[in-house]
């Protein structure tokens, strides 16, 4: 499960910048090989959309 924003800039001659936030986790049951796992994870991202 996971959720994600962004937001973007209005276009500069012919770049529109933009920036995202990302956050998820991952749940994964208890098996005879190992035991129960939980991963959280985050990050960023920053880009931009080049209209040539």
């Amino acid at each position: 499960m996971g959720v994600s924003i962004g937001v973007s800039t209005l276009r500069i001659r012919r770049i529109m910048p933009w920036a995202g936030l990302h956050l998820s986790a991952e749940y994964y049951p208890a098996n005879d090989v190992r035991g129960t796992i939980t991963v959280i994870k985050g990050g960023g991202r920053v880009g931009f959309g080049w209209d040539f």
